[in-house]
């Protein structure tokens, strides 16, 4: 969903370039957080990792932050790497030409970054592997499930708690009427590691809209 830059619709926290990735931070579950070193070291921890293994994989269903960490990572894999290069793979275009031509431009000891491989065929996943090897490239990339060849970095999950937190820190600017309606609609739906939040908050940016426009009627 792409939202205008009208300035009504920039008070929406729920508007697109306020939820895309990169726009805030991956948060890690406590868990997530070995000690009290905090989100920096797991960041430096899954870098170091992204650097020895070579070829990694950020794994977990739609919505449930792949992306964000992936952007949240981006940082530290620039600074990591003597070359760097990003694709983002979507199902209604070619996934070929855009992997090549990426590969093509990267010298040897570079990074990789594939948002989206399980857009890749099998065969096109074998055949990026060997050609990776063969001119020293690593690759880090996010998918759905596990990829063989590939070592699991990260898997991605939202509890029915982490995302009531993240959509409570979207909506706390926002008036106590509107931030009740939102919440009211967070707890007549099934929240868990199946959640979409990406939908969900495409979902809310209308009821979000609505209040606003009330709001501002008076």
């Amino acid at each position: 969903m792409e939202i205008s830059e009208g300035h009504d619709l920039i008070s929406n926290p729920f508007c697109t370039r306020f939820v895309r990735p990169g726009a805030i931070p991956y948060r890690f579950d406590e868990a997530e957080l070995p000690g009290t070193h905090g989100a920096d070291s797991a960041l430096d921890r899954m870098t170091t990792r992204v650097v020895q293994v070579r070829f990694s994989v950020i794994v977990g269903p739609h919505g449930s932050g792949k992306s964000t960490l992936l952007q949240t990572l981006l940082p530290n894999l620039q600074t990591a790497f003597c070359d760097f290069a990003k694709v983002h793979l979507i199902a209604s275009q070619p996934c070929q030409r855009p992997i090549m031509e990426a590969s093509n431009g990267l010298v040897s000891g570079g990074l990789l970054v594939v948002d989206g491989m399980e857009q890749l065929a099998t065969w096109q996943r074998k055949f990026l592997l060997w050609r990776s090897k063969r001119r020293n490239h690593s690759i880090l990339a996010t998918a759905h499930r596990p990829l063989r060849g590939f070592e699991i970095l990260q898997t991605t999950a939202l509890s029915a708690q982490k995302i009531r937190e993240l959509t409570k820190q979207r909506i706390a600017s926002m008036s106590e009427n509107t931030q009740q309606m939102i919440l009211n609609e967070l707890s007549n739906r099934p929240l868990g590691p199946e959640t979409n939040l990406r939908e969900l908050w495409f979902d809310l940016y209308d009821i979000a809209e609505r209040m606003i426009a009330l709001e501002r009627r008076g």
